[in-house]
């Protein structure tokens, strides 16, 4: 085809021409230059779009573009391992709802940046829980799905999943008294996520014991997120 030719044309004899094109706003509109990839990601190989993409720029461009997956009829056999080439981490994605279906492919293949804004859409498009719920149960609805891939990103990753919710949001958590001591207790959150956790959870617990590092006793009682019991006061 006459589209095939010009991307190979371009690849072949003015490969800096590519690159230009995709990112001077003067040469092709905004929706014509994510139309341009596509087509390089449907007709080049994939050793191509790696060399093409030196220094890592086609990665940022794609990375950085929220609307990018706001394509009709995607060829998603194609379109998810360029995009697995390239290395893409989408930090924000917004999506039409014809759009759910590959949002949910690229979020199975973990390429996203895990933040709370993508973590609010892995969790809507799979598991339609809204927003504002999102931002505050997170983990209760994490332990709610243990198997299903945005739960294993996360629990392999909590550092990055703690650091998210409380840096990129100063909203109060209201997690399950259960996930709350999931959270508490997981021996790969560093204990400084577990400290500033207990100063902004709403959550109360009935019995401090359920909590095994004892080095959070006392910022549960200063932030009142243990019961004010006997038991509790004299443990």
């Amino acid at each position: 085809t006459r589209a095939f030719r010009l991307i190979l044309a371009l690849y072949q004899e003015h490969p800096e021409w590519f690159r230009m094109w995709c990112e001077a706003s003067w040469v092709l509109l905004e929706c014509e230059w994510r139309l341009f990839i596509l087509d390089a990601f449907y007709f080049l190989s994939l050793d191509r779009l790696k060399r093409m993409n030196s220094g890592g720029w086609l990665t940022e461009l794609i990375s950085s573009d929220p609307v990018f997956l706001q394509m009709n009829r995607p060829n998603t056999k194609r379109l998810i391992p360029a995009l697995q080439a390239l290395n893409v981490q989408f930090s924000r994605i917004e999506y039409r709802e014809e759009d759910i279906p590959l949002v949910q492919k690229v979020c199975r293949e973990n390429l996203y940046v895990l933040n709370l804004s993508m973590l609010k859409t892995a969790m809507a498009v799979f598991w339609t829980v809204p927003f504002a719920e999102a931002e505050g149960r997170s983990y209760t609805h994490i332990l709610r799905h243990p198997e299903d891939p945005l739960s294993l990103r996360v629990l392999g990753n909590m550092d990055v999943y703690a650091n998210a919710i409380l840096h990129e949001s100063d909203g109060r958590f209201s997690d399950s008294e259960e996930a709350v001591m999931d959270l508490l207790n997981c021996e790969t959150l560093s204990e400084s996520y577990k400290e500033e956790y207990i100063q902004r959870s709403d959550t109360v617990l009935r019995d401090i014991n359920a909590i095994v590092p004892r080095t959070l006793w006392p910022t549960l009682i200063r932030s009142q997120a243990a019961a004010y019991t006997w038991q509790n006061m004299a443990d």
